[in-house]
């Protein structure tokens, strides 16, 4: 038994849940973000229009574009502006990290995410991230 048999509903058998490609921007810092960093990044990311962001608490945050040109260009501008704010805010040591491909997602009948995507792509941008700010001294 596979994933999505897993993830399907007992009575009409359509998925919960689909197979997309996203484009997953994962920013965090290496330290506990201040409150008013925290607000300054999710401020940054939610001006950007991603289809969805999820703040993780002590300070990291998965944001979510399209799988295509369009969203890979939005996550690239998305990064050099986060860049730019942890520079001024001296938010450091710092890291973020790109990825695009597939992931597990859920969604409503508008297309809006019911819970934060999952897979591979969301974990290599969380451990290139996480090795970026570790690196950063």
């Amino acid at each position: 038994m596979g994933l999505f048999d897993l993830l399907k509903r007992k009575s009409g058998g359509s998925a919960l849940a689909s197979q997309v490609s996203l484009t997953v921007l994962y920013v965090t810092g290496r330290d506990t973000l201040s409150a008013k960093n925290v607000i300054a990044l999710r401020d940054l990311i939610s001006g950007a229009a991603p289809i969805d962001f999820v703040f993780l608490n002590p300070g990291s945050f998965e944001v979510f574009f399209p799988g295509t040109e369009e969203g890979k260009a939005k996550a690239r501008q998305l990064n050099s502006a986060l860049r730019s704010l942890a520079s001024r805010q001296n938010i450091s040591p710092f890291g973020v990290g790109v990825q695009i491909g597939p992931c597990l997602v859920a969604q409503d009948a508008r297309g809006r995410f019911t819970s934060p995507p999952i897979g591979e792509t969301i974990s290599r941008a969380m451990r290139a991230a996480i090795q970026e700010a570790r690196s950063a001294l």
